[in-house]
C-alpha cells in the first residue's frame, strides 16, 4: 500500500490541478509536492483512507456473518416443515 498510495496521492492531485495551471508530468508533480510538502505531503489523506478501508472490512465480515445465519435458520426452518409434512 506503500507504493501505491504515494502514485494515487501524486495523481490525485494532478486531477484537481486549478484552471489555467500548466499540465506537468507524474515527475513535476511529485516533485513539486515533495519539494512543498516534504515526503510526509504524499500520504497525505492516508488516515481517513485506513479508517475506510477498516470500515469497510467491518461491514464487509458483519454482513457475511449475518447473511450465513439467515440462510442457516431458513434452510432449517424448511427442512424442518418439510420433515413434519412428510411424516
Amino acid at each position: 500500500m506503500r507504493t501505491n498510495y504515494r502514485i494515487v496521492t501524486v495523481k490525485s492531485r494532478m486531477h484537481v490541478a486549478e484552471k489555467g495551471e500548466k499540465k506537468r508530468s507524474v515527475f513535476e508533480s511529485l516533485r513539486k509536492i515533495v519539494k512543498e510538502e516534504g515526503w510526509a505531503g504524499l500520504y497525505g489523506g492516508i488516515g481517513p483512507k485506513l479508517v475506510q478501508s477498516v470500515l469497510t472490512a467491518a461491514f464487509l465480515f458483519a454482513f457475511k456473518d449475518a447473511l450465513y445465519a439467515f440462510t442457516a435458520t431458513t434452510l432449517a426452518n424448511r427442512r424442518a416443515a418439510a420433515k413434519l409434512k412428510a411424516a
